[in-house]
């Protein structure tokens, strides 16, 4: 079997390739339509059956290494009204080395017995497991790259690491996160706008909030060139910016919630800190636990916004993909685009919010009379 070579990364930050002002910045965001709320957007419920009562069958369990055993189940569960099986490989032993336990789940074509199950992941486990030794461990939002091969399908280049659903029967340890194969196209959409974006896109195109846990090997690219080229051209991109899955943010209504915790909040003020006063910073957030919904990047040609939901959505805690921070404003606003937000604040408030960050304080501001979104506050957790 190949050697599988690959990069395993939990956060990434990008050091600034241009420093450009938030006034420019606000100037180019201006260009689209702000909405508070996207308007006639699709809303795609959960349609994954998990409610069934029959349980997944052990098929075998596999020493990857010494101290690490692969379990791997055949299990069944119902994508868009058809029923679909599936191989879950769960692993036992990673804990042990700091990383957490990982659940791959991979769609069986109609002619493959359960025996059949593919071996290469068995393989991507001890790597893991090796690396994680080193200290280099992946967590939600991280991302893995492979610079040899295909895994399990050609088109498959990397992976990216969510948070584990419960799948149909299959017995998964307290702290487990799930890997998702995706394409060489949604690698650089990762790269350039962060995990959320790809998740967001991913759950639309399986139809399943936030995110598909699973991986089917012939589904094709979520994103094509010309988006990529798209995303790239927008000024956003030419100011600095930051893959923070740790923050995340969430809109009710009018009202926009920066949600931190001490932690996340000096991961935050290391980044400002980086950074000359006036500079703009757009942070890739991760998806809040807690959304009921969540934003999705389109194409201008496709209408540049659209937004998922499970069924039982209130619309009350809406994730964003990320936030713009720009400081030295005249006026404080918030114009949304796509899938966030550009956060526009006066230089004295913008000093009082990173005040609030240092100081673990409340912040509230309330935006002016223009603004879609007509306050921001930074809500802080425990952990």
């Amino acid at each position: 079997m190949a050697k599988i070579l690959l990069t395993i990364c939990q956060m990434t930050v990008s050091k600034p390739f241009h420093l450009i002002t938030a006034s420019l910045i606000a100037v180019n965001f201006c260009c689209g339509k702000a909405l508070a709320f996207p308007q006639n957007v699709p809303l795609l419920p959960a349609s994954i059956d998990i409610s069934g009562t029959s349980q997944a069958q052990l098929i075998n369990t596999v020493n990857a290494s010494p101290d690490l055993k692969i379990h791997i189940y055949t299990n069944s569960f119902t994508i868009s009204n058809k029923s679909q099986d599936a191989w879950s490989y769960v692993t036992d032993g990673l804990e042990k080395v700091g990383q957490e336990e990982i659940v791959l789940t991979v769609l069986k074509g109609d002619d493959e017995q359960n025996q059949a199950f593919p071996q290469l992941p068995i393989k991507l486990f001890a790597s893991i497991e090796s690396l994680a030794k080193q200290k280099k461990v992946v967590n939600v939002g991280g991302y893995t790259e492979f610079r040899t091969q295909g895994f399990l399908a050609p088109q498959f280049k990397g992976l990216i690491y969510t948070r584990a659903t419960a799948l149909q029967g299959v017995p998964l340890p307290a702290n487990c996160i799930a890997m998702v194969p995706v394409t060489k196209e949604e690698m650089e959409v990762y790269q350039t706008a962060g995990p959320s974006r790809v998740m967001a896109r991913l759950g639309r195109e399986a139809q399943f909030f936030p995110c598909p846990t699973w991986c089917d090997r012939a589904r094709k690219s979520s994103f094509n060139l010309a988006e990529i080229a798209e995303m790239k051209d927008d000024p956003i991109f030419r100011s600095a910016k930051a893959h923070t899955f740790s923050l995340t943010a969430l809109q009710n209504k009018d009202h926009l919630a920066l949600k931190v915790n001490p932690k996340t909040s000096d991961l935050l003020l290391d980044l400002l800190n980086q950074l000359p006063k006036d500079s703009a910073l757009r942070l890739a957030l991760g998806i809040d636990p807690q959304a009921d919904a969540l934003l999705v990047w389109e194409s201008k040609q496709n209408g540049n916004r659209s937004m998922i939901a499970p069924s039982s959505s209130g619309f009350k805690k809406i994730a964003i993909t990320f936030i713009a921070l720009l400081p030295g404003m005249s006026d404080n606003e918030i114009l949304s685009g796509s899938d966030g937000c550009a956060l526009m604040m006066t230089q004295s408030d913008y000093n009082r919010f990173r005040e609030a960050l240092t100081h673990k304080r409340q912040f509230d501001l309330k935006m002016n009379d223009k603004s879609m979104i007509k306050n921001f506050s930074i809500d802080w957790a425990d952990q």
